[in-house]
């Protein structure tokens, strides 16, 4: 079954594309220090409560693949209904986006919302489907013409799976999905060349 588009509540024990953009498409991260702030600000708020499997940030926009957790503790609580799980989720994504804002508004002397609300999201419920949005969060620098290659984007999680660095992917989601690192690799290496034929 395909990816579900909706804006409708996350559920916990589901994988999800989420995504997100600048309001009117404009910047949203200005350097170095802005990528790293949002990267360190997904471990804060959303990495406890899911295993991420793929992030990709660009300029306006990010891609984020990950797996809600069907069971979690929060505020000292132990949580298993999916529910419940969603909106704790959806609610630590609304504080990550307000910390950002603020942060960024803050340094470059602006003011009001900085993305567009409500964040997108996709539910996956097909393994073929979770492989190619993986491979799609890694295209999405090269496809916007910010990289030629996979490896040399610096604000994706491509290079840290491929060289087993310790960071926010659970690697061990991944390799559920792919198998092996190796599989992983050539599966984007196969997918980026029907890209490429496809617009020869």
């Amino acid at each position: 079954m395909p990816a579900i588009d909706s804006d409708e509540a996350l559920t916990g024990g589901y994988y999800y594309h989420i995504y997100n953009r600048g309001i009117n498409k404009q910047q949203v991260y200005f350097n170095q220090t802005d990528y790293r702030l949002f990267l360190k600000l997904i471990r804060v708020y959303i990495a406890e409560y899911t295993e991420i499997l793929s992030y990709a940030l660009i300029p306006n926009h990010f891609h984020l693949i990950l797996w809600i957790k069907d069971r979690i503790v929060f505020e000292g609580k132990s949580i298993e209904d999916p529910v419940i799980i969603g909106k704790i989720v959806s609610e630590q994504f609304r504080r990550m986006f307000i910390r950002y804002s603020m942060t960024i508004n803050k340094s470059r002397q602006r003011t009001g919302s900085l993305f567009t609300r409500p964040f997108r999201r996709n539910v996956i419920l097909d393994e073929e489907l979770l492989k190619y949005k993986i491979f799609y969060t890694h295209y999405n620098p090269i496809k916007h013409g910010f990289s030629n290659t996979f490896e040399d984007y610096l604000y994706s999680s491509y290079k840290e799976i491929i060289k087993e660095n310790s960071g926010m992917i659970t690697k061990s989601r991944l390799t559920k999905v792919f198998g092996t690192i190796e599989c992983f690799r050539e599966y984007h290496t196969f997918e980026l060349s029907e890209k490429n034929q496809s617009t020869e």
